[in-house]
C-alpha cells in the first residue's frame, strides 16, 4: 500500500512545492510576528511570517528572503501590505549541508513599467544582474571563467534555466553559504 506524501505530511506554511514552477507575482496581504515552537529543546522562537492574497498558508521569512523584499519594496516593513513580489522555487544548502528546496523573491514580471517607453524586463538578465551585483571581484573572475562566455550560452550548452546556472555557480564557488565540510566537485553539469 502507498500513500501520497503531500497529503499525509501537510505543512501549516508555504513551501517552495506549493510555488508554481515558473514562478508568480503576489501581492503581500499582511506580514506579523509569531512564537513558534519548533520542538527543538529551544523553547519557543520569534518568527516573522507574511501572507499573500493569492495563498492561504502564510510564509514564514528567513533573512535571505527579508532582505530582497527591503530591496525592493525598502527597510520599513509596515509599508510592505500592498507591496507585489515575485515568488520562485530554488534550491539552497541546509545547515547540515544538505540541498533542499527553498523559495526565493525577485522582482516581480508583471510589474506595471514606471515611463511610457518603458523596456520589458527580462528575467534572465535581472536574474543574473541581482547575483553578478553580489560578486567580489575574485568571484566575478571566476564565474566568468567557470561560464566559458555569457549565462545564456552556459544555458543553452547544458539545457538549464538561469536559476539552475546561479545555483550551480553558487555550490560551485560556496558563495553565500555556510562552509561545508566537502565541496561538490563532481556536481559540474558539462
Amino acid at each position: 500500500m502507498s500513500f501520497d506524501k503531500s497529503k499525509v505530511f501537510q505543512s501549516n506554511y508555504l513551501k517552495a512545492e506549493d510555488i508554481p514552477a515558473t514562478g508568480i507575482d503576489v501581492t503581500i496581504e499582511s506580514t506579523w510576528e509569531e512564537e513558534v515552537d519548533y520542538n527543538n529543546g529551544k523553547g519557543p522562537q520569534t518568527t516573522a511570517q507574511m501572507k499573500f492574497q493569492e495563498f492561504p498558508k502564510p510564509m514564514g521569512l528567513n533573512v535571505t528572503n527579508t532582505e530582497s523584499i527591503e530591496q525592493l519594496l525598502g527597510k520599513d516593513n509596515s509599508k510592505w501590505d500592498g507591496g507585489v513580489i515575485r515568488l520562485y522555487r530554488t534550491t539552497t544548502r541546509n545547515q547540515s549541508g544538505a540541498v533542499v528546496p527553498c523559495i526565493r523573491i525577485q522582482p516581480p514580471l508583471g510589474k506595471p513599467a514606471p515611463a511610457a517607453a518603458a523596456a520589458p524586463v527580462d528575467p534572465v538578465k535581472a536574474a543574473w544582474s541581482e547575483f553578478y551585483l553580489t560578486l567580489d571581484q575574485t568571484q566575478k573572475a571566476n564565474v566568468t571563467a567557470m561560464l566559458g562566455g555569457s549565462p545564456s550560452q552556459w544555458m543553452t550548452k547544458t539545457g538549464k534555466d538561469i536559476n539552475a546556472c546561479i545555483m550551480f555557480l553558487k555550490s560551485a564557488f560556496n558563495i553565500g553559504a555556510e562552509p561545508v565540510a566537502k565541496k561538490p566537485e563532481d556536481d559540474i553539469p558539462f
